[in-house]
């Protein structure tokens, strides 16, 4: 058979063999091209938000209060409570921002290793820790299902089960225990 074939389809069988190749190199360039411009999409998107972050007063602020256990937050229905008020539309405010930081996550805009190692996956461990907040999440939740809402307010940020922040609580956990087991990190370094 292979004798048969003339110096006419010789050339068509090697065109299309040049073709064939052109459009698996055409396929790889394109799939690398797009690949490198989802990381560049991704490496931007996290540092607008670590800058707009950091250049936010208002998250700054809470972001300290939070992180060094200060922020204290009444959603009780008593006196004192601070529903209603400035101070939960600043909660509000802050939860929405990690909200859209949680759905990144979810959307696979982001992984779990680049929470990881950023302040944005720290402040987000550290709001789920405090214990205002989670008081405050909870009348949320409360108050969402009394009203039947098929909304669920930060809902992203809420789901404890969410791959990230299992991991965050895990690797906050084994930071607190080695902690503990140096002495409270005051030992580092010390005979």
């Amino acid at each position: 058979m292979m004798n048969q074939l003339t110096p006419t389809n010789w050339i068509a069988i090697l065109a299309a063999c040049v073709t064939a190749i052109g459009v698996l190199i055409s396929l790889l360039t394109n799939t690398r091209t797009l690949l490198q411009n989802n990381h560049f999409k991704r490496a931007e998107w996290l540092m607008t938000t670590t800058q707009q972050f950091h250049r936010d007063p208002l998250l700054v602020r809470l972001f300290d209060a939070i992180q060094y256990d200060k922020f204290t937050f009444d959603s009780s229905n008593g006196p004192g409570s601070q529903l209603g008020t400035k101070e939960e539309m600043e909660l509000i405010y802050w939860l929405d921002f990690l909200n859209s930081v949680s759905d990144a996550v979810d959307e696979k805009l982001l992984t779990i290793n680049h929470l990881r190692s950023c302040t944005l996956g720290y402040a987000i461990d550290k709001t789920l820790e405090n214990k205002s907040i989670q008081q405050y999440l909870k009348h949320v939740a409360a108050y969402d299902m009394e009203r039947k809402s098929d909304l669920v307010s930060w809902g992203l940020l809420r789901r404890r089960d969410h791959e990230a922040f299992t991991y965050l609580r895990r690797m906050s956990q084994r930071y607190k225990n080695y902690e503990s087991r140096m002495g409270g990190g005051g030992n580092l370094g010390k005979d």
